[in-house]
């Protein structure tokens, strides 16, 4: 995947959560949840609303099908580069990355 691809890959995900974030609530926390999806092969990416005393919510806004750590790993920098949320992991609980950190370290 090169980065001409991955720049479209964060414009869609950036597109696809826009309507959803709109002004900063108080007492609202914003996070983008990653998912490995291995059955699929694929990693899920969500939009997470944390309103204090009501239920998260959660919200689709992308998919990347390339089922690679390495590009998952420029996805998840170039997204970082955009957004100031934070990035949860989930379901890479015995995986690292290529250079052998470990996946919440982005």
């Amino acid at each position: 995947m090169n980065d001409e691809k991955y720049d479209k890959m964060v414009k869609r995900i950036l597109e696809n959560l826009q309507p959803y974030f709109k002004l900063q609530k108080i007492n609202t926390i914003y996070s983008i949840q990653v998912v490995d999806n291995p059955y699929q092969k694929k990693y899920n990416f969500f939009f997470v609303i944390a309103k204090k005393k009501q239920r998260t919510r959660s919200i689709p806004i992308g998919i990347l099908h390339d089922y690679r750590m390495e590009a998952l790993e420029e996805l998840c920098h170039q997204l970082k580069q955009k957004v100031d949320f934070t990035l949860r992991f989930e379901n890479f609980e015995a995986q690292t990355w290529d250079d052998g950190r470990k996946i919440y370290d982005i």
